[in-house]
């Protein structure tokens, strides 16, 4: 019964744990505020014509929110660009390219922003321009040409790169729950944030 008792306890405690990080998630995510990044996010993905929340997504998978973040690859800042593809899109851009320019975090989701809606571009899907943001166009051109993406099949599991299968995955269960979180932010303007927040989580399920 001690047992029983204590394992309850735990799950209990656990449970607080995921609600609350799920809620300071949330909380952020419609307070401007909290997140500076919010406002690059919303000029870029308005100038180059991509979805926010796909963007948003992004960000958070990538860094969550860290400007600072340097992965082992090299990649670095709020959407983990490498430096060689930062200095390819400046020069798309006709801008100059220094590799801390990746830590400046409008620069950082400026460059982003532009690399997603042009694999977007390329690819015309939304699916393939997210694996092929994190495994690269050239290696998502290949499973298209080996048939391991077909257009239809939802179902990634034969990807060979095993980052770019989990990628796509945590991408799209993120970029669900921005739409969300952004669908009950902007029908309901009259409550408070902390109110909005808790509707959002209720709607999550």
């Amino acid at each position: 019964m001690k047992v029983l008792k204590r394992l309850i306890i735990i799950l209990i405690i656990l449970a607080l744990i995921i609600f609350s990080g799920i809620y300071f998630y949330v909380y952020l995510m419609i307070n401007d505020n909290h997140v500076p990044y919010i406002k690059y996010i919303e000029k870029y993905s308005e100038q180059y014509k991509i979805d926010k929340k796909l963007v948003t997504a992004v960000v958070k998978v990538e860094s969550s929110f860290n400007e600072k973040a340097h992965s082992h690859a090299n990649a670095k800042g709020l959407m983990q660009l490498l430096p060689e593809t930062g200095e390819w899109i400046a020069n798309r851009l006709g801008e100059g390219f220094k590799e801390e320019n990746l830590l400046n975090p409008e620069l950082n989701i400026k460059y982003g922003t532009y690399y997603l809606k042009y694999l977007f571009d390329l690819f015309k899907n939304v699916d393939y321009a997210i694996m092929a943001y994190n495994g690269g166009p050239s290696n998502v051109q290949k499973w298209i040409d080996a048939g391991i993406l077909n257009g239809n099949d939802k179902n990634y599991d034969k990807i060979p790169i095993a980052e770019t299968k989990h990628y796509i995955y945590k991408v799209k269960k993120q970029y669900n729950l921005n739409k969300k979180i952004y669908d009950v932010y902007y029908k309901n303007n009259t409550e408070s944030k902390f109110k909005k927040a808790f509707k959002i989580l209720i709607s999550l399920g």
